[in-house]
């Protein structure tokens, strides 16, 4: 039952590159915004670290569980 859900094994290296594709975009752009954040405000850095990071982290962990 649990191999019926499972991606085919040739579309799981499709998948990885598609979440490269959008995460490393995402992850660049999370970057930069922290990087203002902490010149403009050093002590809301982590704030801003955490709202860019987490939903990403979340995404990739769901997507590797399931891939």
């Amino acid at each position: 039952m649990e191999g019926r859900f499972k991606p085919s094994p040739n579309m799981v290296t499709l998948y990885r590159l598609y979440v490269l594709i959008v995460v490393a975009p995402i992850a660049l752009v999370g970057c930069v915004i922290t990087w203002i954040v902490y010149i403009s405000s050093p002590d809301l850095t982590w704030v801003a670290a955490l709202l860019f990071s987490i939903p990403i982290i979340a995404v990739v962990a769901f997507l590797s569980y399931w891939i």
